[in-house]
């Protein structure tokens, strides 16, 4: 029960209100006030919490003391602990890589663009022969498709084998941050924006010139 002059008297010692809070019942006291004998409820004991996140290192070695000091009298829940450097490294590297797929895939489609320009004889003989400019476009996204798929995953291997161990000289724990299942979807999202590129390409390149100024 609150005293007139602001203040509670608990275990004996007269604590002043400085606030109060609606979320819960229970009445708040600074931990260091209380005297070292002070017992704690069996039911539940006592919880941390921190006004910052922790690192998982900072998580280990709480847990560590913890445990030396009051053995099996304490519980520490399995919780995924993200370390905020890895974090601001993973989508870092995250965002350049997205930037070098993205330059990749218009690269490929500038070049795939001039080998289209030196075949345009070719379309045209094709054309007389009852080519539709649709089957063109489906024939040159096959053929697209037939040179990145084999590409792709030679090129996570030289990643792997030549980018990832140069960088594991400075970030020691590079290698969790590139999963074997991320090289999937990094190739699939580099196969399918390709394509996005390569359909208008090809579209515009088939419809720049006409059969007769083909020939």
């Amino acid at each position: 029960m609150e005293n007139p002059d602001g203040t509670l008297s608990i275990l004996g010692k007269e604590y002043k209100v400085i606030g109060r809070q609606s979320w819960a019942e229970a009445v708040l006291i600074p931990y260091q006030s209380l005297e070292d004998d002070t017992a704690l409820y069996n039911d539940f004991g006592f919880s941390l919490s921190f006004h910052e996140p922790v690192t998982r290192d900072q998580y280990n070695q709480l847990k560590e003391t913890l445990t030396a000091q009051l053995g099996d009298r304490v519980i520490f829940p399995e919780r995924e602990i993200y370390d905020f450097n890895q974090l601001y490294l993973y989508n870092t590297i995250l965002l350049i890589n997205g930037f070098i797929l993205l330059a990749a895939a218009l690269n490929f489609a500038l070049l795939y663009r001039y080998i289209l320009m030196k075949r345009k004889k070719n379309l045209a003989v094709f054309q007389l022969c009852g080519l539709t400019r649709l089957r063109a476009a489906c024939y040159y996204l096959g053929e697209c498709i037939l040179l990145l798929v084999p590409v792709i995953p030679l090129a996570f291997v030289c990643f792997c084998l030549l980018v990832l161990p140069a960088l594991a000289e400075t970030y020691t724990d590079i290698w969790t941050l590139f999963p074997g299942s991320i090289y999937g979807k990094f190739g699939g999202a580099y196969l399918v924006v390709s394509l996005l590129v390569l359909v208008p390409v090809i579209a515009l390149e088939l419809n720049r010139q006409t059969l007769k100024e083909q020939l």
